[in-house]
């Protein structure tokens, strides 16, 4: 697979105010993108930020920016490949969903997607892990961002070697490009959230995945790309910088820099609970989210 993409972009920097009595200065910059992709269409950037700086040693800045992710050539075009997820089947004979309210819509899809009557009633699956296949999706949309930012820089006039920030951000994503999870495919297939209320085996969840003629099983269970979720984050980033002369030609420069993470949470699906991640490896090994994450360099 390919994609083309053609981009036009402007960008300014306005100076507003200079040397007035409540503002040494204030700028505003201004930017926007227009792209073309030949995958996606086509999609609009901008962003609108400000700087004041209300006396010498101080700015004030402030941002926001609308932003895309346009899915890659990876998540466009990956051949399917073989998956072993873990997943519980609702049609084993003892799972919660065969002795629920809706025990009886539950068999008869059990029933419809494959399972023999004359199993039914002892149906069990034997692993817990499924057959699956995992690719890309071509259909793919664009991911899309909106950031807020607002901080400030001190910069004290009695020690020029020493630069001070903080800043806060807050980004909210929507659409995000990641797959269901085998086991809310499963959920929702069988109305766990009241997603399927007439236990249709043509609906979307349901239609991710086929059972063997032969024992039931699920195989072949879909797990491709989708624009399904969002994902929010907003925490507090804070960097020290200072430097000095050591002698005639030597420098000496301190940087430390540190985030605090208020909020990772990620939404699985569309009417789906967020999930905050902070503090923990995340939705994936080796995907930490640490509460506090700092960087010293000298």
């Amino acid at each position: 697979g390919s994609f083309d993409v053609y981009e036009a972009f402007a960008e300014a920097r306005i100076p507003i105010l200079q040397d007035m009595a409540f503002a040494r200065s204030l700028q505003l910059e201004l930017a926007y993108r227009y792209s073309d992709y030949s995958t996606i269409g086509t999609t609009d950037t901008y962003k609108l930020a400000g700087d004041w700086e209300p006396i010498e040693d101080l700015r004030i800045r402030a941002s926001y920016q609308r932003a895309v992710r346009a899915p890659n050539i990876e998540e466009l075009f990956e051949p399917l490949v073989e998956d072993n997820p873990m997943v519980t089947d609702p049609c084993n004979f003892d799972s919660a969903f065969r002795s629920g309210p809706n025990a009886a819509q539950v068999e008869a899809l059990c029933l419809a997607q494959g399972i023999l009557p004359s199993e039914i009633a002892t149906y069990m699956q034997t692993t817990d892990q499924v057959d699956a296949l995992q690719g890309g999706n071509p259909d793919l949309q664009e991911e899309t961002a909106d950031t807020y930012t607002l901080g400030f820089v001190w910069e004290p006039q009695f020690n020029d070697n020493l630069q001070l920030s903080i800043d806060y951000y807050n980004i909210q994503i929507e659409d995000v490009i990641t797959f269901l999870d085998p086991s809310l495919v499963m959920n929702r297939c069988f109305n766990a959230s009241g997603t399927n209320p007439t236990f249709d085996p043509a609906y979307e969840q349901c239609a991710k995945f086929a059972r063997s003629p032969s024992t039931g099983e699920i195989n072949d269970l879909l797990e491709l790309t989708e624009n399904i979720g969002g994902l929010r984050t907003d925490g507090v980033d804070v960097q020290v910088d200072w430097r000095t002369t050591i002698g005639d030609s030597h420098n000496l420069r301190l940087n430390f820099l540190t985030t605090f993470v208020n909020e990772f949470a990620e939404q699985p699906a569309p009417g789906e609970a967020f999930i905050d991640y902070v503090g923990t490896i995340g939705d994936n090994e080796g995907e930490v989210i640490p509460e506090v994450k700092s960087t010293f360099t000298t």
